[in-house]
């Protein structure tokens, strides 16, 4: 649930590839 909150957020600020690098590290 986190993980899919995460990238909605990122997503609507036009950086959803930040999220994934980010959760990854």
């Amino acid at each position: 649930m986190g993980l899919n909150a995460r990238f909605y957020e990122t997503k609507i600020g036009d950086c959803w590839f930040i999220a994934v690098d980010k959760y990854l590290n």
